[in-house]
């Protein structure tokens, strides 16, 4: 029940100063603590041989103390290590947890195909006189399901050519070969100003 004044009106306004007294005396009593505290850590350092090591742990609990501060009391407050190397470990935890180089499986990019179907890829070139294309089918029949192009890199990379009987012409031979279609273009299409 709050105190009454005698003309029957609560008084608020004394409870205020009270409260006023408690907080300063709190805020004083923590200035002090910090004070004694800042005093501490100093004497403690200049104790220390050498530089002081963190783990990321100690770092990353540092880096949370000191951004809640704010940049201009850190800078006053923090003196166990500059203020910037505190924004310099915030950078570097801060890429550190946004790098998935950790979670990555071997080689970036599409996964080779397994050894057993590479093999008989191989075995089905060597056997047969037949192209990227042709093999593709084969392997379609069996339920697997494969590219001619990476079929093609297989062959390569193992060091077997597609089948010379399946290569094409190349245009020297086209041109003389079909001339008897169409003579007039042939002729136009070798001379110099029909590009």
């Amino acid at each position: 029940m709050p105190l009454e004044t005698p003309s029957n009106q609560p008084a608020e306004w004394l409870s205020l100063p009270v409260i006023a007294t408690i907080a300063r005396l709190l805020c004083r009593e923590l200035t002090l603590q910090n004070e004694y505290l800042r005093l501490e850590n100093k004497i403690l350092k200049s104790r220390l041989p050498g530089r002081i090591r963190f783990t990321d742990d100690e770092r990353r609990s540092l880096v949370d103390a000191a951004l809640a501060m704010g940049r201009k009391l850190m800078e006053t407050v923090v003196n166990i290590v500059k203020p910037t190397t505190i924004l310099a470990w915030q950078r570097r935890l801060d890429k550190a947890k946004w790098d998935y180089s950790q979670r990555r499986k071997g080689k970036p990019g599409r996964p080779r195909i397994p050894e057993n179907v590479e093999e008989l890829i191989c075995k089905i070139a060597r056997e047969n006189v037949w192209v990227s294309k042709k093999i593709q089918g084969e392997l379609k029949k069996l339920g697997i399901e494969i590219s001619k192009t990476t079929i093609a890199k297989v062959l390569k990379r193992n060091g077997l050519l597609p089948s010379p009987d399946h290569q094409g012409l190349t245009w020297r031979e086209f041109l003389p070969r079909y001339e008897f279609l169409y003579p007039t273009r042939s002729a136009n299409f070798c001379s110099a100003g029909s590009f």
